[in-house]
């Protein structure tokens, strides 16, 4: 069987996005037992050692696809690669298509859809989901992708049920594959230079800043924290999303600038070091069902503060502390408790470790291959 790996150009600064595919296509390179096509929309160069194929075999035909899709965007009407795709597939012999992320595309074979969130539903209020038409291309998008998909991959168990309360389906083709650690194999970061000077003690929190990340929340616990006479530094590492004039003008607001340092995208050396020092990572997204970081963190030993939103409670267990989110005096509490408690300190660390090792031998993608292995005994009813 011939699987197609369909995945959009991603940059290191998309943050999330970009960790976990990279982590799967790093992956992808050891697998032997299966043929493995990398499927893109333009010509580019694949750095993983692995097939690749373009849908657009030189860069005018794809802008010109671009701006017809934009144009029918704008009108709220479809459009397709259908006959330039069912040719390029039935050319290169594609069985399955794996879409990597929420991307639309007009898969002329059966596909596997990859749900992150469906924040859009969950939460509607915030601006990078409402504004512009943001929810209705959102919509648009999963009402086309998710029905027809052969299989659904979500993150967790809430995941499916997020889906499931917004989208009925059959459950069956909702397969729950846990994320995989993207700095699982830190080793070789371990003794590298940061390209920061840290500031100590301080709390961490690696986001994008987006409104859901909820950054301001984490400013007032900091100055909920001065208040008690705690002298936390904190760092914000991440890109501008749209959000970070904001932020920056809260701390301002709240004089916190010899404290609060929003570095902007850092590298995997700088990460570490940042996870490995810090007091806690304080990760108070208001969206899940699952996120990256708190996985990171206990892996190196950095214990987690986490909202106590559902996604993120079956994501940890008791391998992180849990708090409203939303109220800073709750986040500030759980800092101090962390700070004056070595005790309880350590005892989160190691059940952080407990769960980390528990995900140490994990293959993202083999749970993937059972999805593929069941689908080829489907396959093969048909020419």
């Amino acid at each position: 069987m011939r699987v197609g790996f369909f995945v959009k150009d991603t940059q290191p600064h998309i943050g999330g996005g970009y960790s976990f595919i990279n982590t799967i296509q790093n992956e992808l390179v050891n697998k032997k037992n299966i043929e493995i096509v990398m499927i893109s929309d333009r010509p580019h160069k694949n750095d993983y050692g692995l097939e690749c194929i373009s849908i657009f075999d030189s860069i005018i035909p794809y802008i010109i696809f671009r701006i017809k899709r934009k144009i029918c965007k704008l009108l709220k009407i479809s459009y397709t690669r259908g006959k330039r795709l069912k040719n390029k597939f039935q050319k290169e012999r594609i069985d399955i298509v794996w879409i990597l992320g929420p991307f639309e595309f007009d898969s002329p074979v059966p596909y596997i859809f990859t749900v992150w969130d469906i924040g859009h539903r969950t939460i509607p209020y915030f601006p990078e989901v409402n504004v512009d038409g943001e929810w209705e291309n959102r919509e648009r998008l999963y009402k086309r992708m998710l029905y027809k998909a052969s299989y659904i991959i979500t993150g967790n168990e809430i995941g499916k049920q997020e889906i499931l309360e917004n989208y009925p389906m059959n459950p069956d083709k909702i397969k729950v594959v846990n994320f995989p650690n993207p700095l699982k194999n830190v080793s070789e970061l371990r003794n590298s230079d940061t390209t920061i000077s840290i500031e100590a003690p301080y709390i961490f929190y690696p986001a994008q800043f987006w409104s859901h990340k909820n950054h301001v929340s984490l400013i007032e616990a900091v100055k909920y924290l001065h208040e008690k006479n705690h002298q936390i530094h904190c760092y914000f590492t991440g890109s501008d999303k749209g959000n970070m004039t904001h932020i920056g003008n809260k701390i301002k607001e709240y004089n916190l600038e010899k404290y609060i340092h929003m570095t902007g995208f850092v590298d995997d050396s700088t990460l570490v070091e940042l996870y490995k020092n810090a007091l806690a990572l304080t990760f108070v997204s208001l969206l899940g069902p699952n996120n990256l970081p708190p996985i990171e963190a206990i892996s190196l030993g950095c214990p987690v503060i986490i909202s106590n939103i559902p996604g993120h409670l079956e994501q940890m267990g008791d391998a992180a502390l849990a708090v409203d989110a939303t109220d800073p005096i709750e986040i500030g509490n759980a800092v101090i408790r962390l700070l004056s408690d070595p005790e309880f300190r350590k005892t989160l660390i190691d059940k952080g470790y407990i769960l980390a090792e528990k995900q140490k031998n994990y293959s993202y993608f083999d749970e993937i291959l059972a999805i593929l292995s069941d689908f080829q005994k489907i396959r093969k009813t048909w020419q």
